[in-house]
């Protein structure tokens, strides 16, 4: 009777020790960094018009226009006064803008669904 109870108590202990074990991560086992990709947004309505553009994405404000830009800007080009990049997980977003001119709101793009693709970049030109 002993040996048995000797022996379930073992067989118990291993279980055990083999499932705390198995439930340890060490740090090569941690989970993948999320994809990124960037949203790259400018304008080309004239800087009489505007002071600044707020872009919003998923309802804040993540990036600020100052000016037009008067080419369309390549993915990866970096964050200016007349170009936003804003790096986001891949995914889907919901991504506005308000157009300001002496502190008053002259104009808005309502927040719409926009795919963010990984590993790459989604282009807006906020116009008129």
């Amino acid at each position: 009777m002993k040996t048995m109870k000797s022996s379930l108590y073992t067989a118990k202990m291993f279980v055990l020790a083999a499932a705390m074990l198995l439930s340890c991560k060490d740090d090569e086992q941690k989970a993948a960094p999320e994809p990124m990709g960037s949203l790259i947004s400018y304008t080309t309505i004239s800087s009489t018009k505007f002071d600044r553009i707020d872009i919003t994405v998923n309802g804040e404000v993540k990036a600020v226009l100052n000016g037009p830009s008067f080419l369309k800007p390549a993915c990866g080009t970096p964050a200016s006064k007349s170009v936003s990049n804003v790096a986001l997980p891949a995914g889907t977003h919901m991504i506005g803008a308000k157009q300001y001119k002496d502190g008053k709101v002259v104009g808005s793009w309502s927040e719409a669904p926009t795919k963010i693709p990984a590993g790459d970049c989604k282009k807006i030109a906020w116009g008129e």
